[in-house]
C-alpha cells in the first residue's frame, strides 16, 4: 500500500504533464471566455465573445487530437448558470483566474442540476483549476451537487462549496479517478429540503458494477460539510474484494463535518466513512467531526467503517493526528485523542487561493513530521513550501514561523587577483535572520579611509561566497582592508580582522626594437586585384608599412604608406593591391619601417598570378594548403554563396548590402550589421573568422588537421555561419550558426500561470526556425547552435536554432551532441533528432 501512496504524486503529476505537454507541444488550442452570461448555441471562439458553455460545447464538437487537451481560460468574474449543467465529454483544461476571483455557480431560478458533469476519460482526462464552484443542486436521488464525474478529473486550487445532492453534496465520483489537490471542499449538504438524510456531504466516491472508484486528496481541506452518512467523505466499493475502492489522503485536513443519520451501535461517520473501501492517510488531520447515534446524542465521529472497509495509516510511520481513537492512528509518531488547536473555528483567509484551517503556533501538529518523511516536501494548500520549521506540520497548512534572530557572520576573508591598480576581496557571509548590507573598507593604514560600494544580501540566505572588486589602486603599495556587515541585529556592524595585500609594481618597459614582419600570404586574387595578408609587430616604436609589388622581384610600384602606431604585439593585417593586369604574374613583399629600422624590415618575396579575362575559375585542388588555425579553403558548389571577410567587418550598416545583394540577405540585414558580403564565384583561401551566407547555395569547406598533409572537407548549406578553427583543438573546425530571424519578433509564449497550471497550459513556445545549417562532412567538424553543438562522427546532419531550443537531426551516420544547458553529451544515429531546450 505504501507503493500506492507514492503513486499519488506521480498520478497527479502524470495527468498534468501528459495533458500539459500534449496541449503545449502538439495541436491543442487555447480558448478564452468573452462574456459572463450563460449564452448557448453556436459561437466561433475567434470572435472573443463566447460564453463558457459555448466554448465547452464547441470543444465537444472539435476535440483535440489523441492524448491532447484544449484549454479554456475563464477570466475573473461571476458566471451564473441559467441553462443547467456544463457537460465535459472530451479531455479539457478549464483554468480560472483563482478561486477568489472566478466564481461559477447555479442561478437561483435555474433548474436543479450540478455545475459540471465530467464524462472525459483518460489520456489526459479533465482539469478544473482556479474556480469557486458553488450552488449546484441535484436532489430527488441525484448524484453530485457541484460536480458529477465518471472519468479522470483533477481539481486544483478550487473551492467546492454550497452544493446540495442526495449523494455527494460537493463532488460525486462515479467509478472514476478523482484527484483533489490544494483545494477546499466546504459547506456542502447531502440530503434535501434541509434534512441531512443523504450520503457524502463533501465527497462521495462510489464503484459501479465491476469498476472501482479511486480517490486521491492531497494538501486539501474538507470541512463544515453535512450529510446523513459520511459528512466529510463517503467511499463505497463493492463487496467483491476485487472491486473494493481505494482512497489516499495526504497532508490534508478533514474537520468539523457532521453525519446526522441515526445508526444502530455507533455513529454515521462525520469525517470519513469507508464501506468496502480502503482509505489510507499520511500527514493528515481528522478531528472535530461529529455524528448522531441511535439515542440521538451527538458524539465524536472521525472515522467509521462498514462491510470490509478500512481506514488507517500507511504501512510506514505516517504522522497523522485524530481527535479520538477510531481512525487507528496508533503507529509511532502519530497522535490520537488530540486537539489540533486550529486558529479559527472555520476555514478563513490565511493566504493562497482558498481558505484554510491553520494551526496555532502551540498546536501539537506543528513540526510533528520529520524532514526525512517522504511527504515532508513540496507546498501546502496555499502554495507555501514545506518545511517552514524543524519539521513539517500535520495537515493542509504549514505554519510560517519567524526565523530566529541572528547577527551576520563573516568568514574566510582573503584577497585575490591583485594587479598594479586592482584587487578582489573574497569572503564568506552568512547574513543571519535579517537583510544585510556589506562593504569593504580599505586604505594604506589601519584607519582605511576608503570604502567599496555597498551591496545587500537577503536574510536567512545561508552562507554565501561574496567577492568585492577594488580599483583605482596605486602600484607597488601595501593596502589594509576589512569586511563590514550591518543589519538590524548588528546596527553598528560586524567587522572582520584587518588584512593586507600589496599591489604589483609596474614592469620595466623593454627597449624599443625594429619591426618584425611575418606570416605573409595571398588571401585572394581576381583579374585586376590581389588581397594579401601579413603580421607586423611594431616592437615599441612608431611603425609604418608599404607593399612593394611589380612584375619582377625589382617590383617598381608600392602601395600608400600606412601608420600602425607603436604598440607592442603582433597585428594581423590585410591589404588589397588594385589596378593590376589580368593573367599576369606579380611579385610583392611587405616593408615595415620605424626609427630603429630606417631602411625597413622586409618580408620574403611572394608571387601571385591574376585571373585571365576577369575569371580565374580556381578549384580547391589549385589552392595552397590551408593553414591550421589561420586559413580555410572554400569553393561554391551550387546556387548563390556569399562571403564576408574579417577585414570587411568595419563597414557599418550602410555597407551591409552592397552590389545588389539585398534580396538574399534581406531577412538577415538587421542581424548582420558591420558585415560586407560579396559573391563567392571561385575557390578562395580565406582567413579563419570569415562569415558565409549559404541560404540559397552550397559551399565546400576544406581545412587543415593536426596531421601534416592531411585535410578534411565537407559541404554546408541553408544558413549563415562563421568559420572558426583553434590550433589547440587538433584541427576541429567550428561553424557557428548566425540566426537570420529575430527571436523577439517570431517567438511567443502563452503567459505566466500558476505552478501546476504550467504543466497543462504553459510552454506554448513557437518551434519556428531562427537560423539553420545543413552539413555533409567527414573529419573534425562541429556545427554550433545557441543551446547545443553537434560534432560529426558520421556523414550528414542538420542543426537549427528554434524558438524552443536548438534541434539536431541526423540524416545519415553518427553525430555527438553537446547540450550546453544540461551539460550532457548525446549520441545520435541515422534518423534520430535531439532538441536542446533553454
Amino acid at each position: 500500500m505504501y507503493r500506492r501512496m507514492l503513486v499519488l504524486g506521480a498520478l497527479a503529476a502524470c495527468m498534468l504533464l501528459l495533458a500539459g505537454m500534449a496541449a503545449a507541444a502538439q495541436a491543442s488550442t487555447i480558448y478564452k471566455v468573452g462574456t459572463t452570461s450563460d449564452a448557448s448555441g453556436s459561437c466561433e471562439p475567434a470572435s472573443g465573445k463566447c460564453s463558457l458553455r459555448q466554448l465547452i460545447e464547441y470543444d465537444d464538437a472539435h476535440p483535440a487530437g489523441e492524448e491532447e487537451a484544449n484549454v479554456i481560460e475563464v477570466p475573473a468574474g461571476e458566471y451564473a448558470l441559467t441553462k443547467g449543467e456544463l457537460v465535459i465529454t472530451q479531455p479539457l483544461l478549464i483554468i480560472g483566474a483563482g478561486a477568489r476571483n472566478t466564481r461559477v455557480h447555479r442561478s437561483e431560478d435555474s433548474e436543479s442540476a450540478p455545475i459540471f458533469r465530467v464524462e472525459a476519460g483518460s489520456d489526459p482526462g479533465a482539469l478544473i483549476e482556479g474556480l469557486e464552484i458553488s450552488g449546484g443542486e441535484n436532489v430527488d436521488g441525484g448524484e453530485g451537487g457541484d460536480i458529477y464525474s465518471t472519468g479522470e478529473l483533477l481539481l486544483f486550487e478550487d473551492w467546492i462549496t454550497d452544493g446540495t445532492a442526495s449523494y455527494g453534496g460537493g463532488v460525486y465520483n462515479n467509478a472514476g479517478v478523482l484527484v483533489i489537490e490544494r483545494s477546499l471542499v466546504s459547506d456542502n449538504f447531502g440530503g434535501e429540503d434541509g434534512v441531512a438524510d443523504g450520503d457524502g456531504g463533501g465527497i462521495e466516491s462510489r464503484s459501479v458494477a465491476d469498476t472501482r472508484a479511486e480517490l486521491y486528496v492531497e494538501d486539501s481541506t474538507v470541512a463544515d460539510n453535512e450529510a446523513g452518512l459520511g459528512g466529510g467523505i463517503l467511499d463505497e466499493g463493492q463487496a467483491d474484494e476485487e472491486f473494493a475502492n481505494e482512497g489516499l489522503i495526504v497532508d490534508s485536513t478533514i474537520a468539523d463535518n457532521d453525519a446526522e443519520r441515526e445508526v444502530d451501535g455507533g455513529t454515521a461517520g462525520g469525517g470519513l466513512l469507508a464501506s468496502y473501501s480502503e482509505i489510507e492517510l499520511a500527514g493528515s488531520i481528522v478531528a472535530l467531526n461529529a455524528g448522531r447515534s441511535e439515542d440521538e446524542e451527538r458524539a465524536l465521529s472521525d472515522c467509521v467503517t462498514a462491510g470490509s472497509g478500512s481506514i488507517g495509516p500507511l504501512e510506514i510511520p505516517s504522522y497523522n493526528l485524530e481527535g479520538g481513537t477510531e481512525c487507528g492512528f496508533d503507529q509511532a509518531g502519530e497522535l490520537q485523542d488530540t486537539d489540533p488547536e486550529f486558529s479559527s473555528a472555520e476555514p478563513q483567509d490565511n493566504g493562497g487561493e482558498t481558505n484554510t484551517l491553520a494551526p496555532e503556533p502551540t498546536s501539537p501538529a506543528v513540526n510533528a513530521i520529520p524532514t526525512s518523511f517522504p511527504f515532508c516536501a513540496g507546498a501546502d494548500q496555499r502554495g507555501v513550501e514545506r518545511p517552514q520549521g524543524a519539521g513539517c506540520d500535520i495537515g493542509a497548512v504549514e505554519l510560517q514561523q519567524a526565523p530566529p534572530k541572528e547577527p551576520p557572520v563573516i568568514s574566510e576573508v582573503k584577497s585575490s587577483g591583485v594587479t598594479e591598480t586592482s584587487a578582489r576581496v573574497e569572503f564568506g557571509l552568512n547574513p543571519g535572520s535579517a537583510e544585510t548590507t556589506y562593504e569593504v573598507e580599505y586604505g594604506t593604514t589601519e584607519s582605511y579611509g576608503q570604502r567599496s560600494g555597498s551591496a545587500k544580501l537577503a536574510g536567512s540566505a545561508g552562507p554565501t561566497h561574496e567577492t568585492v572588486a577594488l580599483s583605482g589602486l596605486k602600484a607597488g603599495t601595501t593596502y589594509h582592508y576589512r569586511v563590514v556587515a550591518t543589519n538590524e541585529e548588528a546596527p553598528n556592524g560586524v567587522h572582520s580582522e584587518d588584512h593586507t595585500f600589496a599591489t604589483e609594481k609596474p614592469p620595466e618597459a623593454p627597449a624599443p626594437g625594429p619591426p618584425i614582419v611575418s606570416d605573409v600570404h595571398v588571401v585572394s586574387v581576381t583579374a585586376t586585384s590581389a588581397t594579401v595578408g601579413f603580421t607586423i609587430n611594431p616592437n615599441g616604436s612608431e611603425t609604418t608599412y608599404v607593399i612593394d609589388y611589380g612584375p619582377t622581384t625589382s617590383y617598381g610600384q608600392e602601395t600608400e604608406r600606412v601608420n600602425i602606431g607603436s604598440a607592442r604585439g603582433e597585428q594581423s593585417l590585410t591589404r588589397t593591391i588594385a589596378g593590376l593586369e589580368s593573367n599576369h604574374t606579380y611579385h610583392f613583399d611587405v616593408v615595415a619601417t620605424n626609427a630603429l629600422a630606417a631602411t625597413g624590415a622586409r618580408s620574403a618575396d611572394q608571387p601571385f598570378t591574376t585571373a585571365a579575362g576577369g575569371v580565374l575559375g580556381l578549384t580547391l585542388a589549385q589552392l595552397p594548403a590551408p593553414v591550421l588555425g589561420k586559413t580555410l579553403n572554400i569553393a561554391p558548389v551550387k546556387g548563390t554563396v556569399l562571403i564576408a571577410l574579417p577585414e570587411a567587418q568595419a563597414g557599418g550598416a550602410a555597407g551591409v548590402l552592397r552590389g545588389g545583394l539585398s534580396s538574399p540577405l534581406a531577412a538577415f540585414a538587421s542581424l548582420s550589421k558591420g558585415l560586407h558580403f560579396i559573391p563567392l564565384t571561385e575557390a578562395r583561401q580565406v582567413p579563419v573568422g570569415s562569415v558565409l551566407e549559404t541560404v540559397h547555395g552550397v559551399v565546400a569547406i576544406e581545412s587543415a588537421t593536426s596531421k601534416a598533409g592531411k585535410l578534411q572537407e565537407g559541404d554546408f548549406s541553408a544558413g549563415v555561419f562563421k568559420m572558426l578553427q583553434n590550433r589547440k583543438l587538433k584541427g576541429l573546425t567550428e561553424l557557428d550558426i548566425m540566426d537570420t530571424l529575430s527571436a523577439h519578433v517570431v517567438c511567443a509564449t502563452i503567459g505566466k500561470r500558476a505552478s501546476v497550471g504550467d504543466a497543462f497550459a504553459a510552454g506554448h513556445v513557437s518551434s519556428k526556425t531562427l537560423g539553420r545549417l545543413n552539413a555533409s562532412a567527414h573529419g573534425k567538424f562541429t556545427t554550433r547552435g545557441q543551446y547545443s553543438a553537434a560534432t560529426v562522427r558520421g556523414t550528414e546532419w542538420s542543426v537549427a536554432n528554434q524558438c524552443d531550443g536548438t534541434l539536431t537531426h541526423v540524416k545519415r551516420g553518427v553525430v555527438s551532441v553537446r547540450d550546453f544547458v544540461t551539460r550532457k553529451t548525446i549520441t545520435l544515429f541515422t534518423g534520430q533528432s535531439y532538441l536542446a531546450r533553454p
